[in-house]
């Protein structure tokens, strides 16, 4: 088991992308295990390297980002996607989450938040940039209710909330009163019943769809 976080870049802009790395190599906490400038060469690549953590711009020459994450999704079900991008448009943002996207920050946040943003997302958590998580919520006021509430069980229902809480399966099975074993079983059913194979991908698709 490896003491750090293997990370890759999608950039086509050499200073941003030199800026990532370097950032990167700076850390201890990370491995930067590829960078590349467009999205076809990524996913020559990526399913060989298989980084923990994938950073990728949508604005890119050739296939967009958004098609580059939906296709190595396929591929490498394990690694996170991190999308770093200029763009704040409703389209590029909910296509981005739709594709598998686990956050989206926008550049103008600064390196800083996108070390801090593939510390949360490491974590489990669904990093956004402010504007963008302000838009989701604005975006979803307009519906009474999210569509995938309606497949799940109130029990079930209940452990998803917990579990974007950030809470483990055993304090999730004290605070219900129940065994870890039931605990575990419900969860299984939530992943099947939002066709995703991983925590962070049922936490954004229940939040978000």
């Amino acid at each position: 088991m490896t003491d750090f976080i293997c990370v890759g870049i999608v950039e086509d802009d050499l200073l941003c992308r030199q800026a990532q790395e370097n950032i990167l190599n700076l850390s201890s906490t990370f491995r930067l295990v590829g960078s590349w400038e467009d999205a076809e060469s990524a996913i020559r690549a990526i399913p060989d390297i298989l980084p923990d953590i994938l950073l990728v711009d949508i604005n890119l020459p050739g296939i967009s980002g958004i098609e580059c994450i939906r296709q190595l999704k396929k591929s490498c079900p394990y690694t996170l996607f991190l999308v770093v991008t200029m763009s704040e448009e409703d389209e590029d943002v909910f296509e981005a989450l739709k594709a598998g996207a686990s956050g989206y920050l926008v550049k103008e946040d600064g390196l800083d938040a996108v070390i801090l943003g593939i510390k949360e997302a490491w974590a489990g958590g669904a990093p956004l940039s402010r504007n963008i998580a302000c838009k989701i919520v604005r975006h979803f006021n307009h519906f009474s209710g999210k569509a995938c509430n309606s497949q799940l069980t109130i029990r079930e229902r209940e452990i998803i909330g917990l579990l974007a809480d950030g809470q483990m399966y055993k304090e999730i099975a004290a605070q219900l009163n129940i065994t870890v074993e039931t605990t575990k079983k419900h969860i299984k059913n939530i992943y099947a019943k939002l066709e995703v194979h991983s925590k962070t991908e049922a936490i954004n698709k229940w939040r978000w769809f």
